[in-house]
């Protein structure tokens, strides 16, 4: 930062305490002969152009998750004159913690090394300590605490008239079958779906998800790509369940912005469980027990308009911009569960 103010600095002075752009405000009010509003960050850089040692000596880092950049992580870091610690709170990211006197360009990430635990722990003290002082929020998602959490939708397929699904939630959250037989196999009574089925679950409160979180499980047998789950309306916000050269996949896409998890692997041609999650930090998708991928987001889902669920083709504006297939897969679905919560150990 460059500053002349020839009452109180002199030319050629430089002042090496790390300051910031927030700081600017509390100078100018100062200068000025006011005091500064309450709401008024920083310190004023008066003192330091006097001469003062007594000035801070770490300084707190945040970035948010930008809904338009989903893939860049919620980064809280502290930064002193000789370290730096960088976390990222919502993902499995590895932390990173740089020597800045002997290490200026972060080329050697030392979060690993014994000889430096006890600096790293230090580091992470100091930050929950400003973390407090500053009063960081780490979600301003709004929750919808008027909604009831909890299984809202559960079909096992058995018992069915061929018409429609029974929920066995309690819910009464009935499926109407279009194109599709339900047949006995191995995992239990099972939907057989074409590329034409659609089962087509009318809209209702207790699957409204807006501004809660949502969890999907589901048994699937795959035989060829296509939609197996959706949700919503493109424009408006929507996810869907799917299958992508023979990789299941989960998306999410709110104002505009997609984010999708992608399950790595096949499961073309066998019995996958898939379970898919949103909350307010992040969209995680598990395959067959194990977490296949996690995505950061900065708050919970967001449905306006049509939130009917579909199994089977995509319906009218269910269509996800040509970004998700949007005709029905060819396979099996068995023992479908939706709740309106975060449960990812199913």
């Amino acid at each position: 930062m460059v500053i002349r103010y020839p009452k109180l600095v002199k030319p050629g002075t430089t002042i090496e305490q790390m300051v910031m752009n927030i700081d600017l405000a509390p100078t100018f009010y100062e200068l000025a002969g006011i005091k500064a509003p309450f709401c008024v960050q920083g310190e004023s850089m008066v003192k330091l152009f006097k001469g003062s040692k007594d000035w801070r000596k770490s300084i707190l880092y945040t970035y948010w998750v930008d809904i338009n950049f989903p893939q860049y992580p919620r980064t809280v870091a502290i930064r002193t004159e000789d370290w730096k610690l960088v976390t990222y709170p919502d993902t499995e990211e590895k932390s990173e913690l740089y020597d800045l006197k002997n290490d200026p360009h972060e080329m050697n990430n030392l979060i690993d090394a014994p000889a430096y635990q006890e600096k790293a722990v230090a580091l992470q003290k100091e930050m929950d300590r400003l973390v407090k002082d500053t009063d960081y929020k780490k979600s301003y998602d709004i929750l919808d605490t008027t909604k009831k959490q909890g299984l809202m939708l559960k079909y096992d397929f058995e018992n069915c008239d061929g018409r429609t699904i029974k929920d066995l939630s309690g819910n009464a959250n009935i499926g109407n079958i279009s194109n599709a037989t339900v047949i006995a196999t191995d995992k239990g009574a099972a939907l057989k779906c074409s590329p034409k089925t659609s089962v087509t679950v009318k809209q209702s409160d207790s699957l409204d998800t807006s501004n809660c979180p949502l969890t999907v499980s589901l048994w699937i047998k795959a035989e060829s790509d296509g939609t197996v789950l959706s949700q919503g309306q493109a424009h408006k916000g929507a996810w869907s369940l799917f299958v992508e050269d023979g990789i299941p996949c989960f998306a999410v896409i709110d104002t505009g912005r997609a984010a999708v998890a992608d399950g790595m692997e096949s499961c073309l041609g066998k019995w996958t469980h898939l379970v898919a999650a949103v909350n307010h930090d992040k969209l995680e998708f598990f395959v067959n027990g194990k977490k296949a991928a996690s995505v950061p987001r900065g708050r919970n889902l967001i449905f306006f308009g049509n939130k009917s669920l579909t199994i089977g083709k995509q319906q009218g504006e269910q269509v996800l911009g040509g970004i998700i297939p949007a005709g029905g897969f060819k396979g099996l679905v068995s023992n479908l569960e939706f709740y309106r919560q975060y449960k990812v150990n199913l």
